[in-house]
């Protein structure tokens, strides 16, 4: 079965954008955008239906606890119920063979807008539930962080300390010979965190 996180993000496009184009396509009187917005009811609908189901399976695999449990039962009690307002609204249209209703209009789209607040608040919480409290994140983040940890090289960084701008040569107490691009030199400590050891170098660049 497809992860829960995929297929929710289709329901949630697909929904939206079909109210959004039945109703421009109700203001605009667009055929085509009622078209769209019936497919794209009904794609989502399923999409929804493959959401519902896969998001049972996502909460026995996290098993939250405490107040993130209190967010996604929220959340999967909210979805149950968007999902029971699109699925009329779904067969409303088929039976219509897509057409928008004539008859107890008003009907039709004060359910196709509480459905889509509904869905608004659904998506909302499970962020929530994801992105605050790590619900279905938190358990795999260790291993991940030792998966990368394993295949990175061990190269402690170098930290850099402090820079010499008196010049390599004039801290040697050699004199310097003007040329027409004189040059700058610079003689720089860098300390390793990890070992008490500290190297230095120099480097010069000709410049005007």
């Amino acid at each position: 079965m497809l992860p829960h996180t995929v297929v929710v993000d289709y329901a949630v496009a697909l929904l939206s954008a079909s109210v959004a184009c039945d109703l421009l396509a109700l203001l605009a009187q667009e055929d085509d955008l009622r078209v769209v917005g019936y497919w794209t009811l009904l794609f989502g609908t399923l999409a929804a239906a493959f959401a519902a189901l896969s998001g049972y399976s996502a909460l026995t695999v996290a098993d939250p606890s405490g107040p993130a449990r209190e967010i996604v039962l929220r959340h999967r009690n909210l979805a149950l119920a968007t999902l029971a307002a699109f699925a009329p609204l779904a067969t409303w249209r088929v039976l219509l063979r897509g057409r928008l209703p004539e008859r107890r209009r008003a009907l039709y789209w004060a359910l196709a807008l509480v459905a889509l607040a509904m869905l608004v608040v659904t998506a909302w919480l499970g962020g929530t539930a994801v992105f605050r409290h790590g619900v279905g994140v938190r358990a795999q983040r260790p291993v991940a962080f030792a998966a990368v940890a394993a295949r990175s090289p061990q190269r402690p960084p170098l930290h850099h300390r402090r820079c010499n701008p008196l010049g390599a040569a004039a801290a040697a107490g050699q004199r310097q010979t003007p040329t027409r691009f004189p040059q700058r030199f610079c003689t720089c400590s860098l300390e390793n965190p990890f070992t008490p050891t500290t190297r230095s170098f120099s480097w010069s660049a000709r410049g005007r």
